[in-house]
């Protein structure tokens, strides 16, 4: 393992430092001694020499000094052997904890086992919570500063909304509305300092962590080990059980969604929470303020803990939602209190049968929801057949595909000052239903049998063929 010169000082607890650490990364991977007149160091080592050697301050006199890069700790009252040893020994301690968690990680060991040895690691209080905001595991909860914070970990709830904030600051005093997968220091609304980062599995983020030191060294320290904690918290059993409540329904939906399929006992508890396999419609969310994952999973949290039967699940930015049609509009209203209205862009599917089609229904949904999302609540049932006219009208040839009776009969009526085609139109919109049409043409009955009779006639329409009839309607909606 590299160290950081954070964790080599983490180690030298017996005696007084003093510390410069201007660049504290990971790449220390062994020791050199300095060489007489040295002033430049390779950041691949920590370099070990008298301090008078290298500082021309008196005092520093007594003093040994480590230096790596631009970075050099000053150590008064170590024995030179001692400190050779103290400095080894970090190597050691660092790797043999990386080997623990290894094994804990291939064994998929639970995750308050894999906290015990972060615990050996860092004395402040750690966090893993899973992608919606649940707490997962914890190493001393009980010394977080923010008593909110404090509450929510000590009783294992969801944090919710309020609880990580619209936001974090870092200490440029720079707004971050989301995390990444470099430990972040910021400092939320109360002030109360955090390292954060999220927890990745398939490049996928799958939970986060908060890491809360109890002092700007300890701070800088939390930034450099927090990234060794990452590559091994997501193989955890909470993050890589099938049975995991962590993991079932939301993979299984997110996979179907994505064209791919689930296993059996995944579908059967998605059916169980969602109340159904037929009649599915999926309900796709984004927000047009901030486009912050954790947000978006503790949106679906909230909504799944209502009384509306779903699921959700986080794809291509969004939250989508899969409930049965007759739990629609509970949902949609559900999703809806949660924002403001301009802020809130949703898109609905129409109703599918079965899981096989949930990828249709999704992408119904982002069809809806609008590229990019469009603001309001949009169904797709209202846009789909006004997309697929739209598209056909862009069609140069569309118009040269009309029925060939919408031509002959405007020129008909306009030779003979007749009315055939608006006549022609209203029957085929009310599905040849004749009394219905000579209601809304105001004509006798028989004489709207003259003028279909005529129809007929003149441009060799054959009501009774359902393709005819069906060219003819769409080409109306195509004029």
């Amino acid at each position: 393992m590299k160290l950081s010169m954070s964790m080599i000082e983490s180690r030298l607890t017996s005696y007084e430092v003093e510390s410069d650490i201007q660049e504290d990364e990971r790449t220390i991977r062994g020791m050199r001694f300095i060489s007489e007149q040295q002033t430049e160091f390779s950041r691949e080592y920590i370099y070990i020499g008298r301090a008078a050697d290298y500082l021309e301050d008196p005092r520093y006199a007594n003093a040994f000094i480590l230096a790596s890069g631009r970075n050099n700790i000053v150590c008064w009252g170590y024995d030179y052997e001692e400190l050779l040893n103290d400095v080894l020994g970090s190597f050691d301690f660092y790797n043999d904890a990386e080997q623990r968690l290894l094994l804990a990680a291939s064994q998929h060991a639970p995750l308050q086992e894999m906290m015990c040895i972060v615990e050996e690691i860092s004395s402040d209080p750690f966090v893993v919570f899973g992608i919606d905001g649940t707490v997962l595991a914890s190493v001393t909860p009980d010394q977080i500063g923010s008593s909110r914070m404090r509450e929510n970990v000590m009783v294992k709830k969801n944090l919710g909304a309020d609880g990580i904030g619209g936001y974090f600051v870092d200490e440029a005093g720079v707004i971050h509305h989301d995390l990444s997968s470099v430990p972040l220091s910021m400092s939320d609304d109360e002030g109360v300092v955090a390292v954060s980062m999220y927890l990745y599995h398939d490049r996928e983020p799958i939970g986060f962590t908060m890491h809360f030191p109890s002092s700007g060294r300890n701070n800088v320290l939390a930034q450099a080990i927090d990234s060794i904690f990452a590559v091994y918290l997501p193989q955890s059993e909470e993050f890589t059980s099938a049975y995991s409540p962590h993991q079932s329904q939301r993979l299984a939906l997110a996979d179907l969604m994505s064209g791919g399929h689930a296993t059996e006992d995944a579908l059967g508890r998605l059916a169980a929470a969602v109340g159904g396999t037929t009649a599915l419609v999926v309900v796709s969310v984004a927000s047009l303020v901030i486009q912050n994952r954790t947000q978006r999973m503790l949106l679906a949290n909230e909504v799944e803990e209502s009384r509306v039967a779903c699921v959700a699940c986080e794809i291509d930015e969004a939250v989508a939602f899969l409930a049965t049609a007759d739990n629609e509009d509970a949902l949609v209203e559900q999703i809806a209190q949660h924002f403001n209205r301009k802020s809130l862009a949703l898109g609905v599917s129409m109703p599918v049968a079965g899981f096989d089609r949930v990828q249709s229904a999704y992408r119904q949904a982002v069809f809806a929801l609008g590229t990019p999302p469009v603001a309001g609540i949009r169904h797709c049932r209202d846009l789909a057949l006004p997309f697929l006219i739209g598209t056909l009208q862009k069609e140069p040839v569309a118009r040269d595909l009309l029925h060939p009776a919408l031509g002959m009969l405007e020129s008909y009526d306009v030779e003979n000052g007749t009315d055939l085609l608006e006549t022609l139109r209203v029957y085929v919109e009310t599905g040849c239903n004749q009394s219905e049409t000579a209601q809304k043409l105001f004509v006798h009955l028989n004489t709207l049998k003259y003028r279909l009779k005529r129809i007929s006639e003149i441009a060799s329409v054959d009501f009774k063929d359902r393709d005819t009839v069906f060219h003819i309607e769409l080409s109306f909606k195509l004029m």
